[in-house]
């Protein structure tokens, strides 16, 4: 496995990556009927979500799926309409073989979402998600029925976990690479992952 691509998350006019979840994910593609497959050892999941939050309301912009994707177990993913929207293949070689679902969908979330940017110069796992401390600016948004409720700075709190993990005083938020729950550890998105 390699490192993952992380969802990302359009709040005040920024790009973040969504880098932890408290609660039930923000889109379920069970709940839409989406049977995934990976994608590539990058996107094992199977999907790439972008949301945005517009008026403090979470919502889901758009879903990157393999093309094996089946839809309610048919096998209709590409040139097919979904939810009454154009299912568009993508361009480029990266996401090759994939398309994209414009949903434009409020959620119900209820939870929370660690939404980070600028990644540090501290060496990082090359596995699953990189966990949240190793990011200079991280917001935790809190959300109610899918409106955010609250937003916590969480950069300080994230910049002395880093500074515990480089002077040895506590260990990374993985634990160490030789027990065999790092690797399930390292493709969660948990809250735990920051030390919170």
């Amino acid at each position: 496995m390699t490192r993952q691509f992380t969802d990302m998350v359009r709040y005040q006019d920024r790009d973040w990556l969504l880098v932890g979840v408290r609660g039930e994910s923000p889109f379920d593609a069970d709940a839409f009927g989406l049977q995934l497959t990976p994608v590539s050892s990058a996107l094992w999941r199977g999907q790439l979500v972008t949301y945005q939050i517009t008026d403090d309301r979470l919502r889901v912009s758009t879903v990157l799926v393999s093309r094996q994707a089946r839809w309610h177990g048919e096998p209709r993913i590409a040139g097919a309409e979904m939810f009454g929207v154009a299912v568009s293949p993508v361009a480029g070689l990266l996401f090759r073989g994939c398309v994209e679902l414009e949903l434009d969908r409020p959620t119900e979330m209820t939870g929370g979402l660690l939404i980070a940017h600028t990644p540090t110069p501290e060496r990082q796992p090359n596995m699953g998600f990189p966990s949240v401390c190793y990011y200079e600016t991280v917001l935790d948004l809190q959300l109610d029925s899918g409106r955010v409720s609250a937003v916590v700075d969480r950069s300080a709190h994230m910049a002395g976990l880093r500074r515990a993990i480089v002077a040895g005083e506590v260990p990374p938020p993985d634990g160490d690479a030789s027990d065999e729950s790092w690797i399930e550890r390292t493709f969660t998105l948990d809250y735990s992952r920051g030390g919170l």
